[in-house]
């Protein structure tokens, strides 16, 4: 029997090995657009990806990346910065007995929520999805928690409070997958779940097993029989919860610049898609060209072991990034059939 996956990649009729670095914002400098303006509207954010899309012609587009998106749906105050996303300037609540706040009937009044669904709508409406992913991101339980409540608030939560804070993480559960559904329902193919505050850089593996991993699968088993790639992506060296990861069961996962791809390739081998790993920053924002070049032969060629790959970059692509630089990556990508094999 195929896998999902192998079924996915068999209909997109790769032939080049796939590159699809995380372009967000990026794409509203190529389009000269407005970042704040695409942030609002639906159509500008699909304007500017479109034209990356174009631009590149690398395998797949997504939108922004923003994990402010679902918090402030919720009734979280954001604060707009001129040249990136929003970042939550007030919680919702710090007190767990508050949880009836994160109210799953707030997604659908909340205008930047439909606008991020109408930009997928346009880009699969726009694109041949036969060739081309549409993604988006959602944001994963335990990042929405930190979103609602701060940091601070869960680290204590954890620890002191730990059945108190799984009811939250089932609350935001829920926001989680109703983003997933929304997406697919306009026609996303694949859903990349963020979940940042889950790394090992801010909690310890132990405390991901006990209070990120429980979410995070049954994110995939409501999602397991849908006709869409869902792919999870935590920031930071992720080495030590690799294999966790792995037990979440999702379709792919998209590891960050400090894990070693060859090490995340022997770990994953044919159990699900390897998406990775160019360093955004010293890479593709502040290095040359023939750096590019260097960092994705290396991706590509220590990444073997893993039997489906997508070049990509370890997070997203920094807004001023060289377009020469992203050009190089494209270019390396292509000279590399499905298998990781130069042709």
């Amino acid at each position: 029997m195929k896998s999902k996956i192998s079924e996915f990649f068999e209909n997109k009729y790769y032939t080049n090995l796939p590159v699809i670095p995380l372009v967000g914002i990026h794409s509203a400098r190529i389009a000269n657009i407005d970042i704040q303006k695409a942030l609002v509207d639906g159509s500008l954010m699909a304007k500017a990806e479109l034209k990356a899309l174009k631009s590149y012609n690398y395998n797949g587009v997504l939108t922004f990346m923003d994990l402010t998106l679902e918090a402030e749906a919720l009734g979280c105050e954001i604060q707009c910065h001129k040249e990136t996303v929003p970042s939550v300037k007030k919680v919702l609540f710090r007190d767990l007995d508050k949880h009836n706040l994160i109210e799953i009937s707030n997604i659908e009044k909340s205008k930047r929520v439909s606008e991020f669904l109408r930009a997928v709508r346009i880009m699969a409406e726009d694109i041949d999805c036969s060739k081309t992913i549409v993604g988006a991101y959602v944001t994963g339980p335990f990042t929405l928690a930190g979103q609602v409540m701060g940091m601070e608030t869960i680290f204590e939560s954890m620890i002191l409070h730990p059945d108190e804070f799984r009811e939250i993480l089932e609350k935001t559960l829920e926001i989680t997958i109703e983003m997933t559904e929304k997406f697919i329902g306009e026609g996303a193919d694949l859903v990349v779940v963020l979940d940042p505050m889950a790394s090992p850089d801010l909690i310890s593996p132990i405390h991901f097993e006990e209070f990120a991993e429980p979410y995070l699968q049954k994110v995939v088993a409501n999602t397991y029989n849908k006709d869409v790639l869902l792919v999870l992506h935590i920031c930071g060296d992720t080495t030590n919860i690799l294999t966790k990861m792995l037990e979440c069961g999702y379709d792919g996962l998209s590891i960050d610049s400090k894990v070693d791809i060859g090490y995340a390739a022997r770990v994953i081998k044919n159990r699900a898609l390897l998406i990775g790993n160019v360093d955004p920053v010293n890479i593709l924002l502040n290095g040359s060209p023939e750096d590019v070049r260097r960092a994705s032969v290396a991706c590509i060629e220590n990444s073997l072991e893993a039997k489906y790959f997508i070049l990509s970059s370890g997070c997203e692509v920094p807004k001023n990034s060289p377009k020469g630089n992203i050009e190089e990556m494209v270019k390396v990508a292509r000279k590399y059939d499905f298998n990781h094999r130069k042709k």
